[in-house]
């Protein structure tokens, strides 16, 4: 889960202490990792713990019945190699709250393993009653990672790094005993010590050539079987791809569709999902036929300026011929596409059209187009999660943005409530576009949270096709 800083909440709090109280009564061998200086009262994102291989079923089952005991509800539980994902929601209160407990057994590069997991059990501190790691092993943890991932390292990490290594340099070095060699990390610690903390960057990729060799070194056969469990794990997370969604917004331009959608993309897309992936009409595997044209032709086409009034409603409507052939193009690009909705469900991310396939039934330019063919041509589009329709009168919309006169805007609205009588098997939910924009935003956020919640309980597909979302 990206970091995005949760709000102070006395729900947030109480599921937090409760999950720690009952770990300790449990008797659950654990360690957090990173983040904790604010536990148990409050975290920014989620929170990482280390578990050890005998306890790790003990303590998500544990987590799990302490947030439904606290009013939370599962969200999603994603599986990979040596962690267990708990996502969980509230939504009891004016916004939807969301936090996620990661387990982990390990901190493996792919399989490959990147620090001393005894040492990092063996040297953990308390904090307010909670197990942590240690600040030397904290620095540690922190250093391969960023590292491994060749990422720079920013001042927040390098403060934190520097803080934690000069305070147990023992812990810090011991924490990569037996995964990398001694003069290595001595080379390390010799940088921090000296304050030269940017120039760790340079060694990026000498430490996956490190990994990598102690690994099959010292453990060819172990090393082996956790490959085959990775890649195996994988494919099952991207096969089930149980956090992803793929969420389509319709409405009449000037409804608030992309101002919607980056709200989205900052908010949901990074608190709880793994990122988003934002789209405009196409997922663009193909170029436009305009550029297409311009490159053949070398002509450069008019623009329609659309920053002036009334410009959406002077366009004229397509030939039908032409109308055709363009979709027979486009049609390509989305077929295209699901190659990249199967991966970007598979990493957990939000997957967001500002404008899609349905635009086709209500935009002017294609109204010679028979809906008879466009149903046709829509068995072959992927079809969305979840479809937001931006419910508002049509002097709102114009009010907000007058590309299109208001006769134009009804005549829009009134054919996407026709299109929602054709959209069988989607969730659709009507989001109050015109009371501003964070009264948006949470119905949105309901109606996805909703899919994923119920995607990822069992018989869940019938349970939402027969409880479609729809408020005239």
């Amino acid at each position: 889960m990206n970091e995005r800083m949760n709000k102070r909440t006395s729900e947030l709090a109480q599921i937090l202490k409760a999950a720690f109280e009952n770990l300790r009564k449990s008797k659950v061998d654990y360690c957090v990792l990173r983040n904790y200086e604010d536990l148990p009262e409050y975290t920014t994102h989620d929170v990482d713990i280390l578990v050890t291989e005998s306890d790790f079923k003990h303590a998500v089952a544990t987590v799990k019945q302490t947030a439904i005991e606290c009013g939370w509800g599962v969200l999603a539980e994603v599986r990979q190699y040596k962690c267990h994902s708990l996502y969980f929601y509230y939504d009891k209160t004016n916004s939807v709250q969301f936090i996620a407990f990661d387990f982990v057994t390990d901190l493996p590069w792919g399989w490959l393993p990147t620090v001393n997991i005894q040492h990092v059990f063996a040297s953990k501190i308390w904090f307010r009653g909670i197990p942590v790691a240690s600040p030397g092993a904290d620095a540690a943890m922190r250093l391969i990672k960023v590292l491994i991932r060749r990422q720079p390292i920013t001042d927040k990490a390098a403060k934190h790094i520097m803080k934690g290594a000069l305070a147990g340099p023992n812990d810090f070095k011991t924490t990569f005993a037996g995964i990398l060699s001694k003069s290595l990390v001595e080379s390390w610690f010799d940088c921090i010590k000296s304050e030269r903390i940017g120039r760790l960057s340079e060694y990026s990729l000498r430490v996956r050539h490190s990994v990598f060799r102690h690994a099959l070194g010292r453990a060819p056969v172990r090393s082996l079987i956790g490959a085959i469990k990775y890649f195996l794990s994988r494919i099952r997370r991207y096969w089930r791809g149980s956090l992803g969604a793929f969420v389509v917004l319709v409405g009449p331009d000037g409804a608030g569709k992309t101002t919607l959608a980056l709200k989205l993309s900052e908010g949901i897309g990074t608190l709880v999902f793994r990122g988003t992936a934002l789209y405009h009409s196409q997922f663009n595997f193909l170029p436009r036929l305009r550029t297409l044209g311009r490159r053949i032709t070398g002509l450069k086409l008019k623009e329609i300026d659309f920053t002036q009034p009334h410009s959406g409603s002077k366009v004229k409507p397509t030939g039908m011929a032409r109308c055709i052939l363009y979709l027979l193009y486009y049609i390509w690009d989305y077929q295209l596409g699901r190659l990249s909705l199967w991966l970007h469900r598979g990493r957990s991310r939000l997957i967001l059209f500002d404008r899609y396939f349905y635009n086709y039934y209500y935009q002017k330019a294609y109204m010679r187009l028979p809906w008879l063919f466009l149903d046709f041509l829509r068995i072959a589009v992927p079809k969305p999660d979840v479809v937001l329709i931006m419910d508002a009168d049509a002097s709102v919309i114009y009010d907000r943005k007058p590309e299109l006169d208001c006769p134009e805007i009804e005549r829009q609205l009134e054919a996407i409530n026709k299109l929602t009588e054709r959209l069988h098997s989607i969730v659709l939910k009507r989001v109050q576009a015109s009371q501003g924009l964070e009264v948006a935003e949470n119905e949105a956020v309901r109606a996805i949270v909703g899919f994923v919640a119920a995607k990822n309980r069992k018989g869940s597909l019938a349970e939402i096709h027969n409880n479609r979302i729809i408020n005239h």
